[in-house]
């Protein structure tokens, strides 16, 4: 790697800013698909919870 990014001629600042961005936008992205997942499970929860007060309202009604 280090033999790359001479060849690029980049200084060591800029390889570790561009690190730095790299890894910046690594946890951008997956705080994303963490965020997008929890909000996933709370709908399938709510969902669920929907359903289950449904079966127990027909359930109710068919007087079981």
């Amino acid at each position: 790697m280090q033999q790359l990014w001479g060849e690029i001629g980049k200084s060591r600042e800029e390889r570790e800013r561009t690190v730095r961005e790299l890894e910046m936008e690594c946890m951008r992205v997956y705080r994303r698909k963490v965020d997008e997942a929890t909000a996933e499970r709370a709908a399938l929860h709510q969902s669920l919870a929907a359903g289950e007060a449904e079966l127990a309202a027909l359930t109710a009604a068919l007087g079981a």
